[in-house]
């Protein structure tokens, strides 16, 4: 085409909109590349366009989709500037950028992060960078010529592409894939901001932290007796305290002053960025997740470096079922085989239900269930930890229990089953390695922990026979216990079952005998009778025996999930 510009691309740092690069394509082959990833990225985003102009925020934006290939880098810089007002939180990171490619025959502005990948083309190895590709995008608008939809929306049905193209001769594509606020309220999905009056006054603090006030025209003089404005010197002076606070507003979200403290946590934990990264790769691949990391296909992210405050440690936990995750197990067991300063952290969408837990010193944010009984069960085991503190086996005993009754708390089944399986491993591997098979641990009854022996083979009128707190049968060991509890003056009591109470030595029950539908037939017969089953556990001592805990609380029913 003798040189002649057929295609135009720009692109620039959201939060350097100023440094816009041009690219002005003039070469067939080179349009031909760009326009087949553009169709493949539209193809798989859009399923179909849309004969209205989208009700743009900003005007420029709206001037913008008329505009032809005569656009120049200053035009284009005044469009991303304006743009990345609407980008708010991780979308003004350094890592994203504005792209805006112009043909004849369509405008494409997207907002993405440069992806690096490898290439071996020709025998040689290079590093480059990804601009264009569908893996990496996270937002666009497009406008294209309704005569060739046909090419771009190939499984649009006849009648359907007569009327498109009957109705207008450009159509419109909006794709946002996490559904942020921001580029909502752009692309008029989102609702204004309701302010409180005609008048905003923006006032800086400092580099990082503006104040803003908004008050009604005729209210203005009013308030000067706690916000003094001095518009002449462009100062003001604000004299506000034990003022109530209204409303938070977090990444461009409206929260009550409950729910957006706990949305603050979330983000300064890191876990929204590292959820809309690991999402937008997450698709259909194959999951394997490790204590630092995740692997979703062949793509390595990192989990967040963010910490609980005051903890050692931070361990954070896909919300979601993993299959490969046995790392994760056991090397989150082993940081708390000796250590109880951890957190726990669910990696999940937020909302409400996230909230922060306290088992002693373990801590735990995740979304909790709406259960009234969980304030009942931090004081329960938050009162016997500090009671039984200097005494090492009950308190770690304590801590790793206390986990466990809590899991069935937990909203997540992922998280509330990987969480239970490293508790679970640490409290096994306790009671294997006690030396000698000595507990030494004393029965506390006023806390409501309860030793009784469990099998011990003792030799009557000349035979042996097995004695102890222990029976095989379901009903009748319900019976014992159920006989016990209401002595009690307790709520809630955890039962040591394979524990001898005087000597405090191990009176083992063989496995085979206190397996699932054992656990299961028991937490029947004792919910009959009124008694709420938090925890039902088999806790191995060696590869043939074990010892069984109970935590059950009086009155109600349990449901297990």
């Amino acid at each position: 085409m003798n040189g002649e510009v057929i295609a135009k691309v720009f692109y620039t740092p959201v939060q350097n909109p100023e440094e816009v690069r041009c690219i002005e394509v003039k070469d067939e082959g080179n349009l031909k590349i760009i326009n087949r990833f553009v169709k493949r990225i539209v193809t798989k985003k859009l399923k179909k366009p849309s004969t209205s102009e989208p009700h743009f925020s900003e005007e420029v934006l709206t001037e913008f989709m008329d505009k032809s290939l005569e656009v120049g880098s200053n035009e284009v810089k005044d469009l991303f500037g304006k743009l990345s007002k609407y980008m708010y939180g991780r979308a003004r990171e350094e890592k994203k950028y504005w792209c805006l490619i112009i043909t004849e025959e369509y405008l494409f502005i997207y907002h993405f992060t440069p992806d690096r990948a490898v290439s071996f083309e020709e025998g040689n190895i290079r590093e480059f960078i990804k601009y264009l590709d569908d893996a990496s995008l996270l937002k666009f608008i497009f406008k294209l010529k309704s005569d060739s939809v046909p090419s771009y929306f190939e499984e649009l049905s006849e009648e359907d592409l007569t009327q498109i193209q009957s109705e207008a001769t450009s159509v419109y594509g909006v794709y946002n894939k996490t559904g942020t606020k921001g580029f909502k309220k752009l692309t008029g999905e989102e609702p204004e901001y309701e302010f409180k009056g005609e008048l905003r006054v923006r006032i800086k603090r400092s580099d990082k932290t503006d104040i803003v006030v908004e008050t009604s025209l005729d209210d203005l003089e009013n308030i000067n007796s706690n916000v003094i404005f001095d518009f002449q010197r462009k100062l003001a002076t604000i004299k506000v305290e034990n003022a109530p606070i209204k409303e938070l507003v977090v990444d461009g979200t409206k929260y009550d002053v409950v729910t957006g403290l706990k949305r603050i946590r979330y983000e300064t934990l890191g876990i929204g960025e590292f959820i809309e990264e690991y999402r937008f790769y997450k698709n259909d691949e194959e999951v394997k997740e490790f204590k630092d990391y995740v692997i979703v296909g062949d793509k390595w992210i990192n989990k967040p470096e963010g910490n609980l405050k005051e903890k050692e440690e931070t361990i954070f936990i896909l919300g979601e079922s993993v299959n490969d995750c046995e790392s994760l197990i056991n090397d989150s067991f082993e940081s708390i085989r000796n250590n109880f300063n951890v957190g726990f952290v669910e990696l999940n969408g937020f909302n409400a239900n996230y909230d922060e837990v306290n088992i002693g010193h373990f801590t735990v944010f995740a979304k909790l269930k709406d259960d009234e009984r969980i304030e009942k069960v931090k004081e329960t085991f938050n009162g016997m930890i500090s009671d039984v503190s200097g005494n090492l086996t009950l308190e770690k005993t304590l801590h790793y229990v206390g986990l466990l009754v809590l899991c069935d708390f937990l909203k997540s089944k992922g998280f509330r089953e990987k969480l239970y399986k490293i508790s679970k491993t640490a409290l096994n591997d306790y009671y294997q390695n006690i030396p000698e098979r000595n507990i030494e641990i004393k029965e506390i009854d006023k806390l409501g922990i309860e030793f009784k022996a469990g099998i011990r083979k003792e030799v009557i009128n000349g035979e042996e026979r097995e004695v102890g707190f222990f029976d095989s049968s379901p009903q009748r060991f319900s019976e014992k216990i159920i006989k016990k509890l209401r002595r009690k003056r307790k709520d809630t009591i955890i039962f040591f079952i394979g524990i001898n109470e005087d000597t405090k030595d191990f009176s083992p029950i063989p496995l085979d005998r206190i397996r699932n539908e054992f656990h299961e037939s028991l937490k029947g017969h004792l919910s009959q009778n009124g008694i709420n089953v938090l925890l039902s556990e088999t806790v191995s001592i060696s590869e043939r025996d074990g010892i069984l805990i109970l935590v059950l609380q009086k009155g109600g029913n349990h449901e297990s999930s």
